[in-house]
This record gives C-alpha cells, sequence and structure tokens, in this order.
C-alpha cells in the first residue's frame, strides 16, 4: 500500500513538473536552459532555412535536367531526320548516276556503231 501511494506520488510530481516547465515562459527559465532553448531554436531554424535552401537547388536542378533531357531528345530527332533525309538524297543521287551512265554507255554503243559503220565506208 505504501509503494502504491509512492507510485501514485511520483505520477503526480511529474505532472506537477511537467506543467510547470510547459507553462513556465522561456524568459522565467534558468539562463543556461534558456540558453540551450534559443539554441536549439537557432539550429532548427538554420537546419530548416539549409534544407529549404537546397530543395530548391535540388528542385532546380531537376528543371535544368528535364529541360536538357528534352533538348536532347529534340536534337536526336532532328538528326534522325536529317540523317533519313541525307540518305533519301545519297540514295537518289545514287540512282540519277546510275541511270546517267546506262544512259552514257548505251550512247557509246550507239556512238562506237556509228563509227564502224563510218570505217567500213572508208
Amino acid at each position: 500500500m505504501a509503494s502504491e501511494s509512492a507510485g501514485a506520488e511520483d505520477d503526480s510530481n511529474v505532472s506537477l513538473f511537467e506543467g510547470m516547465v510547459l507553462s513556465t515562459p522561456f524568459d522565467l527559465l534558468p539562463l543556461p536552459a534558456a540558453d540551450a532553448v534559443d539554441s536549439a531554436v537557432l539550429v532548427f531554424k538554420n537546419a530548416e532555412d539549409t534544407s529549404s535552401k537546397k530543395l530548391e537547388e535540388w528542385q532546380s536542378s531537376m528543371e535544368s535536367l528535364e529541360i536538357k533531357k528534352l533538348e536532347t531528345e529534340i536534337e536526336s530527332c532532328l538528326i534522325s531526320e536529317a540523317r533519313l533525309q541525307l540518305e533519301h538524297a545519297i540514295d537518289s543521287l545514287v540512282e540519277d548516276d546510275e541511270k546517267e551512265k546506262e544512259m552514257l554507255t548505251r550512247k557509246g554503243d550507239i556512238l562506237a556503231k556509228e563509227l564502224d559503220e563510218l570505217l567500213t565506208f572508208l
């Protein structure tokens, strides 16, 4: 029974202490405790500011990366399109050259025949 009343007394003392600490303004705390609280608040605010700045830097960096990614994708599409057009142009030139070669070969054959005919007359 004595231990129950001691336990109840301890609980009421803890509650009383918590009430005093929570309801006591910081300026009534002993100086070292007030300094510790002020220091902790300052550290917390500095951490919040640093965290906020780092988050903004990270977001800005991510936006820059997204923009760079889009630019790279656009450049890649443009390069692919230019490559396809160049391949088509080269294919067309090769085809034109082959046609011209065939035509010149036929003309050469015709001229060779005409030359043979002229030589037979002489």
